[in-house]
């Protein structure tokens, strides 16, 4: 099945897909509506592809949920700072992706902090 094109794409499909970084017991919260399990799969494949296999093992998740009608989504990252950097970087951009699902016009960071 190409995953990332599915539009029966389940969380159960990315907890299994992406095990390892869900290996902390964690799920996607079920208050996730699946018209974002794309957006989801992305944010995780690209921080696959990010990490080196020993890297890896030092990211997890530790919330994902809707709240207020967006994306939270929360992780434990034991690497470098760029990484860090770039992680959430990807995490906003999943965030964004979202809110243009919603039909909402994504926020814009205006250099201290997000407006609407």
């Amino acid at each position: 099945m190409n995953m990332n094109n599915s539009p029966d794409l389940t969380a159960e499909d990315l907890m299994e897909r992406f095990a390892l970084q869900f290996r902390a017991g964690f799920r996607v919260d079920g208050s996730v509506p699946p018209s974002w399990n794309v957006a989801l799969f992305n944010l995780m494949f690209a921080i696959e592809n990010l990490l080196s296999p020993e890297e890896r093992e030092r990211f997890w998740w530790t919330d994902i949920k809707e709240k207020r009608g967006g994306l939270r989504a929360y992780y434990v990252n034991d690497n470098d700072a760029e990484k860090e950097q770039e992680i959430c970087s990807l995490v906003e951009e999943a965030e964004m992706r979202v809110e243009i699902i919603e039909g909402r016009e994504p926020p814009v960071w205006t250099r201290t902090h997000w407006t609407a």
